[in-house]
């Protein structure tokens, strides 16, 4: 039902009594005229003064036209389908692109006509027509993003429900199952493919140093994954940019899936390598696409130094300094306070000033010198990075001097002491410093090290760290950080807010190795070998660095260029130039990079061919070079999509249970259609539309008075009135 209402600013007596003045005004003006004309050509003139005048102070009290109507709002259900190229692939379910096609088509057209509205999303999200088919190409499978999307539309219309059709098998973004707690409606899924695992034999993943040095061997592992085969073997080669180096042999048997492998690599020469651990293909695999795995390692001429600041020697200090050295490209220097402010070797500036990496333990204490502090500061100051252990002894005051360098504030802290226990979840394995396996089970063998020590310390992980690893006390879950981890600005830093870590050792693989098992793995020595991996950057170009946001794309990508531009002082310049030259042995293309303001550059480049690329940036300021940076990436078939391959069932029910709806398999998506149309809360509401028209600010109303004096004095001329 609509509603009409007029309001004016002021009384409307008022108004209509000067209204009814200007009539009888306009009537007694026109009473007598000369010459004496008609009394119709009088009623004209009347009417046309009366209305231009009354119009003209209406328009004066600010005249108001109030609309109200009701609408009535029909219930919709965002409905998302999965275009990535796991959903082209064959398991034992059958073929996924024939049953995606089944279940799209049993969405009866007719049924949800204007209430299901279409998306599609993989590397990103987007509208779809059900009469177009899905091009299944995407390489990565984005699935938070589209959840984000539906709190962000959440009160434009009325989405009563969501639904997904998808293998659920999510490799970029965040983990959807916190999204789906957001979403305040309930979530229905429609699961594609097969749960078990298919035959497949794929390179699962590569760990070794970004940064490594000339005449240095260092560890390349690799973890293969071979299923649905009988025994047999199988060679894995190591490739350096397409030379073989090394080769080991693989005996695998039905009943184990994983195999872990450990290359030995020493660079002969120094620059960028690719390295490349690749796999035969089996007969009958779902794919070989997934055979081969790259990463790429900057190798330097010069070992990477690293100075040690401790507060007394401690156990920790052995076995972390243990870890350390077996990096042959490493080299040591320990400034470990003996008593007092005196130390066994003197952290001079001068002694300190070519440190690329610092690392504390249980320092500083009270007794430490400001003086060396303020030293450790100016290098962190020139974005040198830091792995910090805290300690029973640790002066947090002190600690003051180095706070901005580090990954969280403290608030408040006693010497008081507990153990506690790790407390690692699914979102801990984002780190790259907490991957032992490099797959789901690393939760577990987090959770179970044996306790370590920690003092009342509070703290507050600030905005830009990442809360890597929890506390829990008596087995009950705490707000307190174990891990901390920090990359903001160029600056990257870790802190263990804990001691006694030996007892990850000791306690963790020892008493494995004691019980006769001997494939434990050391998770203290893989932590901190990840650690000081992740830490390792080429310091000496940090005034200039530029990135391709990752360094293997699949030819459906465009490449993108990311760079940051300093000045001695570190201070950013955005009127610089950024030039990249981009090549190989038959390509070769120049681009630009745009400039984004503090000191930050990007652009990027789409259409590659399949193959290894270099790059060479230069920056530029007042057509002055100022600063050079390379870099290698690679264009192929190597997607994410490959890299699980199974449905990921347990994530889609938890997902649909958390936020209400329920999951379906592919063979009751009918069923699914039709609960979410009849449940109770997929029903129209009424709105109320409110429309306020501000008459005396229409131009055309003030028009309209002027043609009405205009008439008026038209007429009175044609009549010939005096």
């Amino acid at each position: 039902m609509n509603s009409y209402t007029l309001n004016i600013d002021g009384s409307t007596t008022l108004l209509a009594l000067i209204c009814l003045v200007l009539f009888i005004g306009t009537v007694i003006i026109y009473r007598r005229v000369v010459p004496e004309i008609s009394f119709s050509q009088k009623t004209g003139l009347v009417i046309l003064r009366s209305a231009a005048l009354i119009m003209i102070v209406f328009f004066l009290f600010e005249p108001i036209w109030t609309m109200i109507s009701g609408k009535k709002i029909h219930p919709i259900c965002r409905t998302y389908l999965d275009n990535s190229i796991s959903m082209s692939l064959t398991d034992a379910a059958g073929n996924r692109k024939t049953i995606y096609n089944d279940v799209v088509s049993a969405i009866n057209t007719r049924k949800i006509k204007n209430k299901f509205i279409i998306y599609k999303f993989g590397e990103s999200v987007s509208e779809h027509n059900l009469d177009q088919k899905l091009s299944l190409k995407d390489a990565s499978t984005n699935l938070s993003e589209p959840m984000r999307k539906m709190r962000r539309n959440l009160y434009e219309d009325n989405a009563c429900a969501s639904l997904f059709i998808t293998d659920g098998c999510f490799n970029t973004g965040e983990n959807p199952i916190y999204e789906a707690m957001k979403f305040n409606r309930p979530i229905y899924i429609i699961g594609i493919g097969d749960t078990a695992a298919p035959k497949d034999a794929s390179v699962k993943g590569i760990l070794t140093n970004e940064v490594v040095y000339k005449e240095s061997p260092i560890p390349v592992n690799a973890n293969i994954s071979i299923s649905g085969f009988p025994a047999d073997s199988i060679s894995a080669v190591l490739y350096e940019d397409g030379k073989q180096i090394s080769k080991q042999k693989i005996s695998f048997t039905p009943d184990n899936n994983n195999y872990s492998l450990v290359f030995e690599y020493t660079p002969k020469t120094s620059g960028n390598k690719k390295l490349t651990v690749k796999i035969p293909t089996l007969k009958g695999e779902i794919t070989d696409k997934n055979n081969t795995k790259s990463v790429f390692v900057k190798v330097l001429e010069d070992k990477q130094k690293i100075a040690l600041f401790a507060g007394a020697p401690t156990p920790d200090i052995s076995f972390i300094n243990s870890v350390i050295r077996r990096d042959k490209g490493i080299e040591l220097k320990e400034y470990i306070q003996k008593s007092a402010d005196q130390f066994y070797v003197i952290p001079t500036k001068e002694s300190i000033s070519s440190a690329e990496t610092i690392v504390m333990i249980d320092f500083p204490n009270k007794y430490t010198p400001d003086g060396v502090l303020k030293n450790i500061a100016a290098l962190l100051d020139k974005g040198i990075p830091i792995l910090f252990f805290a300690g029973y002894n640790t002066d947090y005051q002190k600690l003051q001097i180095l706070i901005d360098y580090l990954p969280f504030n403290t608030l408040r802290t006693t010497r008081k002491e507990y153990l506690a226990s790790p407390d690692a979840n699914s979102y801990s394995l984002n780190s790259p410093i907490m991957r032992i396996n490099d797959d789901e089970g690393d939760i577990a063998l987090w959770n179970s090290l044996p306790p370590v020590y920690k003092t009342e310390t509070f703290v507050k992980v600030k905005p830009e760290s990442d809360f890597v690893l929890g506390v829990k006390v008596n087995k009950i879950s705490i707000s307190e950080p174990l891990i901390v981890t920090r990359n903001f600005e160029g600056r990257k830093s870790v802190a263990v807010l804990a001691y006694g870590l030996f007892r990850w050792k000791l306690m963790g693989q020892g008493a494995q190795e004691a019980r006769g098992i001997d494939d434990s793995p050391d998770i203290f020595s893989i932590f901190v070998s990840n650690s000081m991996k992740w830490l390792s950057t080429d310091n000496r170009t940090k005034t200039f660095i530029c990135k391709t946001t990752k360094q293997q794309y699949s030819m459906s990508e465009p490449v993108v260029f990311n760079a940051q531009l300093y000045d001695a002082a570190f201070t950013p310049i955005d009127k610089g130039e950024v030039f990249v030259r981009i090549y190989n042995n038959d390509f070769e293309q120049n681009l630009n990079l745009e400039a984004l303001g503090n000191g930050r550059y990007s652009g990027q480049i789409e259409g590659l061919k399949r193959g290894d690329y270099k790059f060479s940036a230069i920056a530029k300021n007042e057509r002055l070079l100022i600063a050079k940076d390379n870099g290698i990436f690679s264009v192929g078939d190597i997607s994410p999509e490959y890299d699980d391959l199974r449905m990921n069932k347990s994530l889609l029910t938890e997902i649909a249970k958390r936020s209400g709806g329920k999951y379906y398999d592919a063979q009751s998506a009918e069923k699914a259609i039709n609960d979410i149309i009849e449940n109770k809360n997929f029903v129209p509401y009424g709105i109320t539309l409110r429309e306020e028209m501000h008459i005396w600010e229409k131009w055309y109303f003030l028009v309209l008075a002027i043609v009405f004096f205009t008439t008026e004095w038209f007429l009175r001329k044609r009549y010939g009135l005096l």
